[in-house]
């Protein structure tokens, strides 16, 4: 398991036209979990935290969750989950998004 902060990471708001608030700080929070279920098989979890350094209600989360197993010795083939959550989404968007992939990949 694994945690990190980053303090004031400053980004632009793209939703601003307000030149006074261009940019603004963000806490930067990421944990990581990757568990070995058989010896071909793993579980990883990624959770990325990222609130507004003054408005804690404002916040932005990213959660990506897998599951991997060898098909072949040099052939794997994952199933993923991403969730992303923007508390304080632009106006006519919704403040979730879900992705699903099916991923294959080869090592050389």
């Amino acid at each position: 398991l694994e945690f990190r902060r980053v303090l004031f990471r400053s980004q632009v708001d793209p939703g601003s036209e307000d030149p006074e608030s261009e940019s603004f700080a963000r806490w930067s929070m990421r944990s990581t979990l990757e568990k070995t279920l058989t010896p071909n098989t793993t579980f990883a979890s990624k959770l990325f935290y990222q609130p507004v350094w003054n408005a804690a209600s404002d916040y932005v989360l990213t959660m990506v969750s897998s599951v991997s197993t060898k098909v072949l010795e040099n052939v794997s083939l994952a199933l993923e989950h991403e969730y992303l959550r923007d508390a304080i989404p632009p106006p006519g968007v919704g403040p979730d998004d879900q992705k699903f992939s099916v991923l294959l990949t080869m090592a050389f």
